[in-house]
């Protein structure tokens, strides 16, 4: 303890230098928006909470921590944690976790037999489980704190109960237990490294505070550049499945898949440097992942605390167990790898059903983890050869120097690293396809490669294994670009100068505008805003699953309320669907299967009758019925004395044709006067994907002869791939939008309608207006009227405006002001 408590002394001038670092940095994650606190997982976490607010007072925290004596710094994490846990869930639920969670501990200290203690953690786990999985019911209480309960113990539970089986007695306190779980980053990133309990306990203060402080906050300055990576990768160079058409398209496709792990990376960097910063000296959790030059090296550089637990618990347990069977140790060592790839397969998914709710395996994770676990094995057994093992030992003396550099073995390093590069970015393409049929689809498109593609793949391979020979080169005149522990100065450069550019840069950006492709780049990438692809790709991925912001918990109960038609709009809501909750709010449909009032079919004389037409946000996903901007608009000008009827045909996942297909169909059966046709970014596009869903399904009519003509054009077949079916109309997208307007505003002058093409933003794109402008302008091409709503949403921050943490449609409060909108163009 004495060493521990001269390690936790600092200077004030250091501390004071940590605490700029530290300000500059949550500066940085609170104006690009990164790290959010909500969580598909997390149900009761309030999108409306204030991370800006949250994270700030992480520095009076951190000062404070680094003043007050050593033995109250674990007590003042434990008060911290808890006031995070009551801020995100309320006092009564937040108290309910933290009971539930010290009683889950305190069955591991149960006076009785061990085995009986993992009973005992097993049956109340299984209750949790069986109240996540929603076979068990309990008070709204409960419903609140299974996910954060599971999210904190559903791998550290394991490690602790294995961990105290063999401890010495007064080997920790109970403050020292408690924190091990309840950890003050917790509440913020469900998402947690599986922190081993004995490395939480002897790391403490093992080395001089400020050494410790500023790795910590060099984490967290990588783990910010690495989310930037991931969000700019993920905007600009990420395809959809069923947008590859060529060798390019594959590369980055697989590229991108691999790039998106610097999600993860990026989080886990700022967790560790955030724990750092609170005195805990621990262990890299990557370690250049993207440089690993084979198999073995590559599951030791990557999530590191993955492969120690799994080594501690799966790994050597198994290979003692196999001790009595005779087999000699390659036989051991291959069982026990094997046992470790199989049991990360499977707690992969578990993974996910403690986080959303759900446990499900696809199946490319067993192809994922079965080559990945049979390549680890068989490079494990390769590295343990007598042969492999005298010529490392003869490389390790080798001195360094100019001595040290041998050209061939550079470059055959170089060239195992970028092999292994390549290969793993097929890898994890395969598995974010979640089938292998989408996989070598996708595959399959390189075969349209032109030579300069070619070329140019063979020219960035070449360069990437000239740059790793010359890397060398400099490491062995002694220049270390990538140092493991950099030296005091070099850390707080390499931890502010980022820091201060990408503030400065949103800054600048803020006041005047970046201009030009970097800056229309810079604005997609400075905030939260969802990618071209998000409002397809719900999950693109395992890590994208975990960590992405898509709620997938209502598509079940949504199609509890549809019927399957046979036309292009492939669905119809139910007729009369009694009032029940869907999407997370009250909801009812009338006899004319619109989520909507009542309205007779024959319009009354005298009244002006609007049909309006559009996806989820007009249909009002997320908010009881009557609380819709359209149910608003309408209510308003009654009062006003206006008689008019807004009749709602909106459905939610639908594109513009299904709706022109829907106004030939059903709605000029209402004798409409006007048609509001409200329409999103991306509608071409959105029109192919769900086109392609109805030639895939095999089974509905295209009904209009424009489009049938297209899709034979396309040479898309029923009954085939969705992906490859897009890929195939995806050249006639214009066409489709543009005869589809051209059809809509010959319907409506044919009967008489005036017809409106209405562009509502969606409130995570407000400030980008341009987004509006393909689709406006093939509309007035066609001869429709067209409103683009002026700033709906106000200057309000997202958070103000979302249904939830997860599900960014539109509130109640955010349908009003869209009604208001509205309303004054209308008028105007």
């Amino acid at each position: 303890m004495a060493d521990r408590s001269e390690n936790a002394s600092i200077r004030p001038l250091a501390l004071l230098l940590c605490a700029a670092q530290l300000a500059l940095a949550i500066f940085v994650l609170w104006r690009f928006e990164l790290a959010p606190t909500g969580h598909p997982g997390w149900p009761g976490l309030n999108p409306g909470t204030g991370l800006g607010g949250l994270l700030f007072g992480t520095v009076p925290l951190f000062i404070l921590h680094a003043l007050i004596p050593l033995g109250w710094r674990r007590p003042l994490m434990l008060v911290a944690c808890a006031a995070l846990l009551i801020h995100f869930l309320g006092p009564t639920a937040g108290a309910y976790t933290l009971g539930c969670g010290a009683a889950l501990v305190g069955l591991c200290h149960l006076p009785c037999a061990f085995r009986w203690r993992v009973v005992a953690v097993l049956v109340a786990a299984a209750f949790f489980a069986a109240a996540r999985g929603g076979f068990v019911e309990g008070n709204r209480y409960l419903a609140l704190a299974v996910p954060v309960l599971g999210a904190i113990f559903m791998f550290r539970l394991a490690i602790y109960l294995y961990d105290i089986r063999n401890e010495r007695p007064g080997e920790a306190s109970v403050a020292d237990r408690l924190s091990y779980f309840f950890l003050p980053p917790a509440p913020l990133f469900p998402f947690f490294p599986t922190l081993d309990s004995r490395v939480h306990l002897r790391c403490f203060y093992a080395r001089p505070a400020f050494e410790i402080y500023q790795t910590g906050l060099l984490w967290i300055a990588r783990g910010i550049v690495h989310l930037l990576l991931y969000r700019l990768v993920h905007h600009f160079y990420s395809p959809a499945a069923d947008s590859v058409h060529d060798l390019a398209g594959v590369a980055s496709f697989c590229l991108s898949g691999y790039l998106i792990y610097l999600h993860v990376s990026g989080l886990f960097h700022i967790i560790g440097g955030l724990l750092r910063i609170f005195g805990y000296d621990l262990p890299e959790t990557h370690r250049l992942y993207f440089f690993a030059s084979g198999f073995s090296d590559y599951w030791r550089r990557i999530n590191i605390y993955w492969k120690d637990v799994m080594a501690k618990l799966v790994f050597f347990p198994t290979y003692s167990a196999l001790r009595r069977t005779g087999w000699g140790n390659t036989g051991k060592v291959a069982a026990a790898t094997a046992a470790v790839f199989a049991a990360t397969t499977v707690l992969h998914s578990y993974q996910i059903f403690w986080l959303k709710g759900r446990f499900v395996i696809h199946e490319t994770d067993y192809w994922f983890w079965g080559i990945l676990g049979l390549l680890v094995v068989a490079n494990t057994l390769w590295e343990q050869s007598p042969a492999v093992r005298q010529r490392r030992l003869a490389a390790a003396a080798t001195p360094h120097g100019g001595a040290g550099f041998r050209p061939l073995q550079a470059l055959s390093l170089a060239l195992r690293t970028a092999a292994m590069f390549a290969f793993l970015c097929l890898l994890w393409a395969m598995w974010n396809s979640q089938t292998m049929a989408r996989f070598l689809d996708v595959l399959a498109q390189a075969a349209n490669a032109p030579p300069s593609q070619i070329a140019a793949l063979l020219g960035l391979f070449a360069l990437a294994i000239a740059l790793g020979v010359a890397g060398q080169w400099l490491a062995s005149r002694g220049l270390d670009l990538l140092p493991e522990r950099p030296g005091p100065l070099r850390s707080v450069l390499s931890t502010a100068l980022p820091l201060a550019v990408l503030a400065s840069l949103w800054i600048y950006h803020t006041e005047r505008g970046l201009a030009g492709e970097f800056g229309a780049k810079f604005d997609a990438v400075h905030r939260d805003f969802p990618s071209a692809n998000d409002q397809m790709m719900l999950e693109r991925s395992y890590y994208e699953s975990i960590l992405g912001g898509a709620a997938d918990n209502g598509a079940a109960e949504e199609g509890d309320v549809k019927d399957f038609t046979d036309d292009l709009r492939e669905v119809l809501y139910k007729e009369r669907h009694p009032q029940s909750i869907v999407w997370g709010a009250k909801w009812s449909t009338n006899a004319w299967r619109m989520r909507d009032r009542w309205y007779p079919k024959h319009k009354p004389a005298g009244t002006f009758r609007i049909a309006l037409c559009g996806a989820s946000y007009a249909m009002g996903r997320g908010v009881n019925d009557g609380e819709n901007f359209e149910s608003v608009l309408e209510e308003r000008l009654r009062r006003e004395g206006a008689e008019v009827e807004i009749l709602n045909f909106s459905m939610s996942a639908t594109g513009t044709t299904q709706r022109l297909a829907d106004l030939e169909l059903r709605i000029l059966d209402f004798q409409p006067d006007a048609f509001f046709l409200v329409c999103h970014r991306d509608e071409a596009d959105r029109n192919v994907r769900k086109i392609a869903e109805v030639i895939a399904y095999g089974k509905a009519d295209l009904t209009f002869d424009f489009l049938k003509d297209i899709v034979a054009r396309s040479g898309a077949r029923r009954g085939g791939d969705t992906a490859e079916i897009t890929r195939a109309l995806k050249p006639f997208e214009d066409e489709i939008l543009r005869r589809t307007y051209e059809r809509l505003a010959e319907v409506c002058a044919r009967n008489g309608i005036r017809p409106l093409w209405v562009y509502l933003p969606m409130i995570r794109t407000a400030d980008r207006p341009t987004l509006a402008e393909p689709g406006k302008a093939v509309a007035e091409a066609a001869g429709i009227a067209t409103l683009v709503l002026p700033n709906p949403y106000g200057d309000r921050p997202v958070e103000e405006l979302a249904v939830s943490a997860t599900d960014f449609h539109p509130n109640a409060d955010a349908h009003r002001s869209i009604a208001e909108v509205l309303y004054r163009e209308l008028k105007a």
